[in-house]
C-alpha cells in the first residue's frame, strides 16, 4: 500500500516552496533481505547478527513480497500448546504481506501526519518502506517517530 497521497500536502498557495525534507532523509538505510524459504531460525540469526527489528521478504525474481519483525517472531514464540517448532517456519508462512510504502522522494510535510497514518494503518506493522525505482532503500520505525516529536516539544531541530 503506498501512502503517497495520504502525505503530500497539496495546500501550498502557489507562491510558496515546499519542503525540501524527503522520507530518505530521515529513513534508516540499514535494511536486510531474506529469501522466502528462509526458516525463522535463519531470520532471528539475521536479526541478532544485524541488531536489527525488521527484515524485508523477496522471492525468486529479488521482489520484496513482506515483512517480517521481531514482533511476529516474539508472538510464534510466546503461542502455548502450539505443537509446531516455530524454528522450522518459513519466512512466506509468517510475513505480512501488506505494509506501507512511500517513494524516496516524498516530501515529509508533518512529522504528526506520518504519526497518525501509522497508527491508523489496518496492520499491526509500525514501519514505513522507503522505496526508490521499485527498490527498498530505507526504512522509517515509528519508534523513531516517536522520538522526534517526543524531542520536537522542547527544543526546534531540522534534519539535513
Amino acid at each position: 500500500m503506498k501512502i503517497n497521497e495520504i502525505l503530500r500536502d497539496d495546500s501550498l498557495s502557489s507562491g510558496q516552496q515546499p519542503r525540501k525534507l524527503v522520507f530518505k532523509d530521515i529513513a534508516s538505510p540499514n535494511v536486510y533481505f531474506v529469501h522466502e524459504d528462509a526458516t525463522v531460525s535463519l531470520i532471528a540469526q539475521q536479526m541478532a547478527t544485524h541488531w536489527t527489528d525488521t527484515i524485508f521478504v523477496k522471492n525468486d525474481e529479488e521482489k520484496v513480497t513482506g515483512i517480517i519483525t521481531d514482533g511476529i517472531i516474539w508472538n510464534l514464540i510466546a503461542k502455548e500448546n502450539d505443537p509446531t517448532d516455530p524454528r522450522t517456519l518459513k519466512a512466506k508462512e509468517i510475513m505480512f504481506k501488506h505494509f506501507l510504502r512511500v517513494d524516496w522522494d516524498t516530501p515529509v510535510e508533518s512529522i504528526e501526519k506520518i504519526r497518525e497514518v501509522l497508527e491508523n494503518s489496518k496492520n499491526k506493522i509500525q514501519r514505513i518502506g522507503i522505496i526508490k525505482d521499485g527498490t527498498i532503500i530505507g526504512l522509517v520505525r515509528k519508534k523513531f517517530i516517536e522520538h522526534i516529536k517526543r524531542y520536537s516539544r522542547n527544543f526546534s531541530f531540522s534534519l539535513k
